[in-house]
């Protein structure tokens, strides 16, 4: 699942919490409930992940435009808002598994013990796989209508 759509569930799933803590802990724990649910993004992991020359840029190009993306959302969520450091704690949350399993795959090595497994493990739970296509359908109206009714 891209960042954005881990970051509005994390936002929304900590709402109740003014507790930067808790709402971290909220994000995190979201991270992986939602990626155990099918969301059709595993083909562009498989592309970033061909080419071992490629890898870096492609997980790069990726990454890049999610945060951008996730980037707006929060400004745009800020700008109703104001700044929270409990909603600021769950997005970080939200994205530190990835930016974990990141740099496992960039390092070539195990560096955060048996987390990097559960993530791959629970990212296959269901075995099923979503078309790309509605994968992406998925994430964008769960993230957008997240991100909008979180504005409001």
């Amino acid at each position: 699942m891209f960042l954005t759509a881990h970051s509005a569930v994390a936002v929304a799933a900590s709402a109740w919490t003014g507790n930067p803590t808790v709402a971290f802990a909220v994000g995190v724990l979201s991270h992986y409930v939602m990626d155990a649910v099918p969301h059709g993004d595993e083909a562009v992991g498989r592309w970033a992940l061909r080419d071992p020359d490629k890898t870096v840029r492609r997980l790069a190009a990726v990454m890049a435009v999610d945060l951008v993306i996730l980037a707006s959302a929060c400004l745009w969520f800020v700008s109703r808002h104001g700044f929270s450091f409990a909603s600021a704690a769950a997005v970080l949350g939200a994205c530190l598994p990835d930016f974990m399993w990141g740099l496992e795959t960039l390092a070539h090595r195990r560096i955060f013990g048996p987390l990097g497994d559960f993530h791959t493990r629970n990212h296959r739970r269901f075995r099923v796989e979503m078309p790309l296509w509605l994968g992406l359908i998925f994430q964008m109206t769960l993230a957008g209508t997240l991100w909008y009714l979180l504005g409001r």
